[in-house]
């Protein structure tokens, strides 16, 4: 009996993630903030310990839970989660820059991806899907591709979507 040649499995390169989490008064309803929470977890326990991440919330203002660093401690960063409460207005913009600059330390060095999950709900800085999208352009030009995960069901379609796609990434809801 022959058997066929098996391929080598090569082990992947690590990732460079920032996870943007909306927590703005609008996510409490229809659970979404429960939705947002469950999905980062979700994402955490996919990493390896040489991925690099990093944890971004926003409300009226921007907060970096988790700097950008290799996910050495999965248990401390699933309990920096487990923390998250919807809050005030919504500084959409202001997360995604937060989130695009602590991917910026890894000078290119890794394949480099911000999701941001969120109800596209923006009420202040750059609100327009335009002026969003715009911000996902030009880090898609320094390296930062930018994946959007719209949550409820009023969420910001035309935000969310075009954002995704000017900032190279995917776009689901």
């Amino acid at each position: 009996i022959e058997t066929p040649t098996v391929a080598e499995v090569k082990k992947r390169q690590p990732v460079a993630v920032s996870l943007v989490i909306d927590r703005s008064s609008s996510m409490s309803g229809d659970k979404k903030i429960d939705y947002a929470i469950q999905a980062g977890k979700l994402l955490v326990r996919s990493l390896r310990s040489d991925d690099l991440f990093s944890l971004v919330a926003y409300d009226s203002r921007v907060e970096t839970l988790f700097p950008l660093a290799e996910v050495k401690n999965k248990d401390e960063i699933l309990r920096i989660l487990d923390r998250i409460r919807p809050q005030s207005t919504t500084f959409l913009s202001g997360g995604l820059e937060e989130g695009i600059k602590q991917l910026e330390k890894t000078r290119g060095e890794f394949p480099s991806r911000v999701i941001l999950l969120s109800d596209g709900q923006a009420n202040r800085g750059v609100t327009t899907p335009e002026g969003v999208a715009e911000i996902g352009a030009k880090s898609r030009g320094r390296g930062v591709n930018v994946s959007t995960v719209g949550l409820g069901l009023s969420f910001n379609e035309d935000l969310m979507q075009l954002l995704a796609q000017r900032g190279g990434g995917q776009y689901y809801y």
